[in-house]
Formats: C-alpha cells, sequence, structure tokens
C-alpha cells in the first residue's frame, strides 16, 4: 500500500515540500537547515534571578536561572538549613514545614534511632517504675497496674464494676451530650 503525500509550505523559505500524512502533523520546514533555522528563532535571551547573567534557552521551556549552582542557590533562598541529630547529614526545607524539635533525614535507619531514643526510661510505655501493684476494685485480687488505668483483674470484674456503676456512667454520658449540643458540636 503506498502511502499518501501531502504538499505543505516550509515556514522559513516558503518553498514546497512534500511528507507522508502521519509526517504532516509535525514536519513544518522542508530541510535540516531551515529546521535548524526555525529552533533558533524560537530561542530567547533571559536574566538569571539569582545572578543576573543574560543566558539564552528555547521560550517553550520554564527557565529562570543560567545554571545548575543558581537554580540550587535560588531553590534554597528562603529555606531553612536542618542537620540531622542522627547522621548530621545537612537538609534545606521551606519554613512552613519546620516543625520538628529533633530534625531527622529520611533514612529509616536514623528515624529508628530517634524513635528508640525517645522510648528510653521513663518515656517508654512499658517502664517498670511506671506499673504499680494494686487490688483490683471488685474482687480483691493483686493486679500489675499502669498509672493512670482503672484496676481490673479481668474483664469479668471490669463488667460486673460498669453494671453496678451504669448510672453513674449514663449520667456522665448525658452531660457530655448536653455540653456538645450547647457548644454547637451536635445537631438535634
Amino acid at each position: 500500500m503506498k502511502k499518501v503525500r501531502i504538499i505543505k509550505q516550509c515556514i522559513l523559505c516558503r518553498e514546497e515540500f512534500s511528507c507522508t500524512k502521519s509526517e504532516s502533523a509535525w514536519m513544518v520546514t522542508c530541510s535540516s537547515q531551515c529546521s535548524v533555522k526555525y529552533r533558533q528563532s524560537k530561542r530567547e535571551v533571559r536574566k538569571c534571578v539569582q545572578c543576573g547573567v543574560e543566558f539564552e534557552c528555547a521560550r517553550s521551556i520554564i527557565k529562570k536561572c543560567c545554571s545548575k549552582n543558581c537554580r540550587e542557590k535560588y531553590i534554597r533562598r528562603d529555606k531553612i538549613r536542618e542537620e540531622c541529630v542522627i547522621c548530621g547529614k545537612a537538609r534545606y526545607i521551606a519554613p512552613s514545614k519546620h516543625r520538628s524539635k529533633t530534625p531527622v533525614c529520611r533514612k529509616k535507619e536514623c528515624f529508628g534511632k530517634l524513635i528508640s531514643m525517645r522510648q528510653e526510661g521513663l518515656n517508654n510505655s512499658n517502664y517498670i517504675g511506671r506499673i504499680r501493684k494494686v487490688e483490683c476494685i471488685v474482687c480483691g485480687k493483686e493486679v500489675k497496674d499502669r498509672v493512670g488505668d482503672k484496676s481490673f483483674c479481668s474483664m469479668t470484674c471490669k463488667a460486673e464494676w460498669q453494671r453496678e456503676n451504669l448510672r453513674i456512667i449514663l449520667k456522665k454520658i448525658a452531660e457530655r451530650r448536653q455540653r456538645e449540643i450547647a457548644r454547637g458540636y451536635v445537631r438535634l
């Protein structure tokens, strides 16, 4: 099967040239010399936003800086420098993302070490000093309990205590609901 040829006119020299139907969508010049001239005509001179040096680039490219070094300086102009407390590697972040009291880089090892540092001693939820021995509220058995928890030896004791204190629990729930309604948190 023969390919259908189409006759087009060159954008630069106005000469007619032929091309296939599939090439007609992107082919706008008749030769490689016209193509080079056409690409050069689409270039423009811009001024670097970082150092002020003039540089040449294509109009279609969104380029503000003349080099990679200027681009890095321009990107970091408003950013805060943070060093990882574990490995010492520096990184630059936007002021809006600067929240951490102990900055850590994005490596899994560094983040894991920071978490283990935070979980030492009193900060650890399994710290023995925080566990106390108390009596079960219902049956009187000795129970290891964490500070702040209710002291029950089993779920059955807890259920029994809740049955006995159901009126108190329901009253607290009703009071909380009334406060939420008064503040406008809950629709009726």
